[in-house]
């Protein structure tokens, strides 16, 4: 139906600033953290920060060594849900992207949760967590897409290219390399260096528009080392549901 127009606060028609509800909210970053290097064991169980509405916390498990999996993983005793993973060449580490949204079936409440995570077998890993707001929360990722690679005897980079169909989504990337010295291209959210190499996660730190093919890596990988690096697209609220938070808050109507 067609919207009134009806003047709104400081004289300004309601439809002009339902147009300024909608541009105005994209995904925003919350908080990050992580697990620090973990020598060697089989689970992690630690405090992770979520807040705002519409979040999602995003988590990804680096682990530097063979044949070992995350059998398990919850925030605030929910499951999390399993994105996407990659092994490195010679299958002597992987990394596992995860995540968990506000609307998931027990999802905790905003603030600190217990974050645990539970491996196939004993290693050294690495968690990295970051959390999102007004991500959608139905189909809160799309394009998975992963990488992998042994340098040659030059440094080089890790990289992995993201293709978005949704307007308006960031990128969200992790890896795992036996360098224990990267840097991101991108924003760096968590970059942990342990005894055989690094876990580290990134996003481009803005919205993606029009939709289409992001590059994610990190640089300066030393010749010879060995990488694994995954990574996808956090899409944001509909313009309805923004309008709609928008709305909400101004009333102070809770959500």
């Amino acid at each position: 139906p067609k919207i009134p127009n009806t003047t709104w606060p400081k004289g300004q028609p309601f439809l002009v600033k339902i147009g300024k509800w909608i541009s105005g909210v994209g995904i925003l970053l919350n908080s990050a953290g992580n697990s620090g290097d973990i020598a060697a064991a089989s689970s992690y169980s630690g405090a992770a920060n979520w807040f705002g509405d519409n979040r999602a916390l995003t988590i990804d498990v680096s682990m530097l060594g063979p044949g070992v999996t995350v059998t398990g993983m919850t925030y605030g005793g929910a499951n999390c849900t399993f994105i996407g993973s990659r092994s490195t060449v010679t299958s002597l580490g992987s990394v596992e992207c995860w995540r968990i949204t506000q609307g998931d079936a027990s999802a905790p409440a905003a603030g600190s949760n217990t974050l645990s995570v539970t491996l196939s077998g004993s290693l050294e890993f690495t968690v990295e967590w970051v959390a999102y707001t007004n991500v959608h929360q139905t189909s809160p990722t799309e394009g998975f897409n992963s990488a992998q690679a042994t340098n040659g005897a030059g440094a080089a980079d890790a990289s992995v290219n993201i293709t978005s169909v949704a307007d308006l989504c960031w990128i969200h990337a992790a890896v795992v390399t036996d360098d224990t010295s990267i840097t991101a291209n991108q924003t760096s959210r968590n970059n942990i260096s342990g005894t055989l190499g690094s876990g580290a996660n990134e996003d481009n730190n803005a919205a993606v528009t029009p939709a289409g093919t992001t590059t994610m890596s990190y640089t300066g990988i030393a010749g010879l080392k060995t990488w694994a690096i995954a990574g996808y697209a956090l899409r944001p609220l509909s313009a309805v549901a923004a309008a709609i938070v928008r709305l909400r808050a101004l009333l102070g109507v809770g959500l």
